[in-house]
C-alpha cells in the first residue's frame, strides 16, 4: 500500500468530506490559460510528470545553490547524486535494467556529474532535461509500474520538459525558501501507509507539482496532500541532516502547465477543529498516535527520533 491507496480508503475519505472545506478548485484557476499544451503521445502514465519533478527539484536546488538555505535532498534523487545503484545501467542515451550489483556504472557516474554541475551553476538544461527523462524512468521502475527496458529519451518529451521549465523559471519565486528545503521530502511516519515522498517542503510549506493537462483540483489531490499534512504531524521530517517536525502552514499545489500555484492555509482546507479531527481517523487507521501537542511541536514524554506506534484495536474509530 503507498499512500495514494491509503487516503482513498472509505474511512479516510469520509473524514476528509466531513471535515475539510467542500470547495475545491477555485474560480480563477478555472480560466487560467494553458500555457504549455499537451503534445505527442506518451508510452506510460506518469513519464512527463514524474521528469519534469526532479528537473524543477534540481533546478530550484541550482537557484539556491550558495544560499544560506539548509537543501535535503530525498528519495531517488539523492541516491542518484549519492551514486548508490545496483540495478540499472547507463550506457550511451539507454538505460539496461539488471540484476547486477555493479556500484555506479560509468554512463551513471556521468550523468551525476553533468546534474551535479547544473546544480552548481554549469551545466546545460536541453542535457539536463534528457537526464531527468532517465531518471523518471527509473522512478517508474522503483514503483514496479509499466517500463521499458531498453529507453531512450524522445524529443517530443524533451520539448515539454523544456517549455515546462520555461514557465517554472518565471515563477520559481513563489516557491524559494527563507532556511529550509526538502526535495522529495520523504516523512519519518511514512512507512506506516507503505511510504509517503512529497515533492517539495519549502519551510513550512508544502507544494505539490502536477502537470495535468486541466486545471482542476481533484478530491484525490486534496487527499494526497492532506495525507502529507498527517503524517506531519505524526513523526515530521528528518532527512541528510535536515529536520523538520512543525505542523504546515499552508498545503500548495503547483499545476506546472497553467503556471498556478494553489494555496490553502490549514485553516482554511479544514475549517475550526476539522484538521485534529481528521488526524484523529488518519493516525488510528494508520496504527500509530501523532506524538505532538496542539502547539505543533512533540509533546514532552514523546522521543523526538522515533515514532511513538500502538495497537489501536481499542480506538473506537468514528467521525461523528
Amino acid at each position: 500500500m503507498s499512500l495514494g491507496e491509503f487516503v482513498r480508503q472509505p474511512i479516510i475519505k469520509e473524514a476528509f468530506k466531513k471535515f475539510a472545506t467542500k470547495d475545491r478548485t477555485p474560480k480563477w484557476l478555472r480560466s487560467k490559460p494553458i500555457l504549455v499544451p499537451h503534445e505527442g503521445s506518451l508510452n506510460w502514465t506518469g513519464r512527463l510528470g514524474t521528469a519534469f519533478d526532479f528537473l524543477a527539484r534540481f533546478h530550484l536546488a541550482r537557484q539556491l545553490h550558495g544560499t544560506p538555505v539548509q537543501i535535503a535532498h530525498g528519495g531517488l534523487a539523492a541516491e542518484f547524486l549519492d551514486g548508490r545503484y545496483d540495478s540499472a545501467v547507463l550506457m550511451d542515451d539507454s538505460i539496461i535494467f539488471t540484476d547486477s550489483d555493479a556500484d555506479s556504472p560509468e554512463g551513471l557516474k556521468r550523468a551525476r556529474i553533468e546534474v551535479t554541475a547544473y546544480i552548481e551553476g554549469d551545466g546545460n538544461i536541453s542535457a539536463l532535461a534528457d537526464k531527468c527523462e532517465l531518471l523518471g524512468q527509473l522512478a517508474i521502475y522503483h514503483r514496479g509500474n509499466q517500463h521499458n527496458p531498453v529507453f531512450s529519451p524522445f524529443p517530443e518529451t524533451r520539448r515539454q520538459l523544456l517549455s515546462l521549465m520555461e514557465v517554472f523559471d518565471a515563477n520559481v519565486s513563489e516557491l524559494m525558501p527563507h532556511s529550509v528545503c526538502f526535495l522529495s521530502a520523504s516523512f519519518d511516519a511514512g512507512d506506516l501507509v507503505g511510504g509517503a515522498v512529497a515533492d517539495l517542503v519549502v519551510d513550512d510549506r508544502l507544494i505539490e507539482i502536477k502537470t495535468t493537462k486541466t486545471a482542476c483540483v481533484t478530491l484525490d489531490m486534496l487527499l494526497q496532500i492532506s495525507g502529507y499534512a498527517a503524517l506531519q504531524r505524526m513523526g515530521g521530517l528528518s532527512m541528510n541532516g535536515v529536520s523538520s517536525d512543525t505542523d504546515f502552514s499552508s498545503l500548495e499545489i503547483y499545476f506546472a502547465r497553467y503556471g498556478a500555484l494553489v494555496r490553502w492555509s490549514i485553516d482554511e482546507l479544514f475549517p475550526g477543529d476539522g484538521f485534529d479531527r481528521f488526524c484523529q481517523v488518519f493516525e488510528a487507521v494508520a496504527g500509530a498516535p501523532i506524538a505532538k501537542n496542539k502547539s505543533g511541536s512533540r509533546s514532552d514524554n514523546q522521543p523526538s527520533d522515533r515514532i511513538q506506534c500502538r495497537a489501536s484495536d481499542q480506538f473506537r474509530l468514528s467521525v461523528a
